[in-house]
């Protein structure tokens, strides 16, 4: 106990614990995101043909998937701008080349799906119910559903 009091008075003499919880260095205000439906026309403009996974949300208006994945990208429509995350090659595979895990400098997310068998949607797609969780840089949740994913070519 009487070393950790030296050493944090040794800090706070050094200015070291001010940097450490400055407001320069707190996270801003959390925001979350609504990933938009990413439709035919969405796919055709942005070239996101290809084999991989689509994940949609329960409860969506219409059946488009928030987010296509691959063996490169993931890809999310937030507003009008289309957000595309390179894979992260070491998280667990998942079926048509993609992956779990994706991130960039500003958002990650995570696509899990349920064990077991899928549900074969066509003669190469397959359905499971599974969740996509969205993570800003502070590690901060700013999008989570539960839905399907589907895979496929």
């Amino acid at each position: 106990m009487r070393v950790t009091i030296t050493v944090m008075a040794a800090l706070l003499a050094g200015g070291c614990m001010e940097a450490a919880t400055s407001p320069e260095t707190a996270p801003p205000r959390l925001h979350q995101i609504a990933p938009q439906g990413i439709t035919f026309a969405d796919i055709e403009k942005h070239d996101l043909f290809g084999a991989g996974c689509g994940f949609m949300p329960d409860g969506a208006d219409k059946p488009d998937a928030v987010v296509f994945t691959d063996d490169v990208k993931a890809s999310m429509l937030v507003g009008e701008s289309l957000v595309q995350l390179p894979a992260i090659t070491s998280s667990a595979d998942f079926p048509y080349g993609s992956y779990q895990r994706y991130a960039s400098p500003d958002l990650s997310l995570k696509l899990n799906k349920a064990k077991g068998k899928p549900i074969t949607t066509g003669m190469e797609s397959a359905t499971w119910r599974g969740s996509l969780t969205v993570r800003d840089k502070w590690d901060r949740v700013v999008y989570q559903a539960d839905g399907k994913v589907e895979c496929g070519a």
